[in-house]
């Protein structure tokens, strides 16, 4: 159940397909539908939006292939999870945030206030990707909760 601090377990808006990456390569991503509007287990190759400048994606994260009706039509875009707390932990590597432990990168989003003292400071939010096949979360932005 989604209670604002954990996770949800995706699932595919109408017009669109969860799908797993196989690989990222330049603008493309190679997956695998995991479930939507694709037959699952179906291979497709898509163009990669809606992710910060220098994103990679990795093997076994999840994506939204969007179909045509979306903004942008037929392309794997994040498939994001909302995770709100105060941040317990931070180094140049991650962010653990409501309890879950987040991979950041250089293209990680993240607004100048400064986020320590965690215990009694301030809400934020992360935006994260899984990765279906380690479990793992990468953060694609990091800020304030309103």
């Amino acid at each position: 159940m989604f209670n604002g601090e954990a996770q949800a377990a995706p699932a595919a808006p109408v017009h669109s397909s969860i799908a797993r990456v196989v690989r990222h390569e330049g603008d493309s991503a190679v997956l695998t539908v995991v479930s939507g509007l694709l037959p699952a287990g179906a291979t497709v190759t898509a163009p990669v939006r809606g992710f910060p400048p220098g994103w990679q994606l990795s093997e076994g994260d999840l994506v939204m292939l969007t179909s045509e009706r979306a903004v942008y039509s037929n392309a794997a875009t994040p498939l994001v999870t909302r995770l709100v707390g105060r941040v317990e932990g931070q180094t140049s590597a991650g962010v653990e945030i409501a309890g879950t432990r987040a991979r950041t990168t250089d293209a990680t989003i993240r607004q100048s206030r400064s986020v320590t003292g965690a215990s009694r400071g301030p809400l934020f939010e992360a935006y994260c990707v899984k990765n279906d096949m380690s479990g793992t979360y990468s953060c694609l932005a990091l800020r304030p909760a309103a």
